[in-house]
């Protein structure tokens, strides 16, 4: 029943859904509107924007339509087109915080230590963080080494972040973690 009511929903504003793309979300002004009014237009269009591949319009619409079920549909496409930058930050957008400790549980393994961080990040889980960052330590990723552990702020492993430079010869990110460990 839920699913023909979201049918019946997007059908009633089916004629003015085409004139709504063509000015673009940007351009909208649906002030007159009530907010129950307002919200199922951008539903709509967000669905529409969504339908035709045009996620980045879509995230604009539900998020100005607080529709996180949809956002969450946004992100899982980002996802399966393996852009991890617009799916932690839709996911972000719609506070979803189980699907970016998944996200990151994912990339961690995959390798892509990037994504990882900053799905990790955004949720504030410290423990995931250090894991990521020990596994930089010891590929050599100096760089996403020290942006873990200098977002978390946590002075010990920012000082055997600077001993392991020292021993690898890279003195300006041993500089730079010493100076925050103090």
């Amino acid at each position: 029943e839920e699913i023909f009511n979201a049918k019946e929903d997007s059908s009633k504003f089916s004629k003015i859904v085409p004139s709504l793309l063509k000015k673009g979300i940007d351009n909208l002004n649906l002030s007159m509107f009530s907010p129950e009014l307002k919200s199922s237009i951008l539903t709509a269009l967000g669905v529409e924007y969504k339908r035709k591949g045009n996620l980045n319009d879509a995230v604009k619409c539900f998020v100005l339509s607080g529709n996180k079920e949809k956002l969450d549909e946004v992100a899982e496409d980002y996802e399966r087109l393996f852009q991890f930058d617009n799916c932690i930050e839709v996911y972000r957008l719609s506070n979803n915080k189980e699907k970016l400790l998944e996200l990151g549980k994912k990339c961690l393994n995959d390798g892509r230590l990037e994504p990882a961080i900053k799905a990790f990040i955004s949720i504030g889980d410290n423990s995931q963080l250090i894991e990521v960052g020990d596994q930089c330590l010891n590929k050599y990723k100096w760089d996403y080494a020290f942006e873990i552990f200098s977002a978390i702020k946590d002075q010990k492993k920012l000082a055997e972040l600077g001993d392991k430079c020292v021993e690898e010869k890279e003195y300006d990110y041993a500089i730079k973690a010493f100076q925050l460990a103090e």
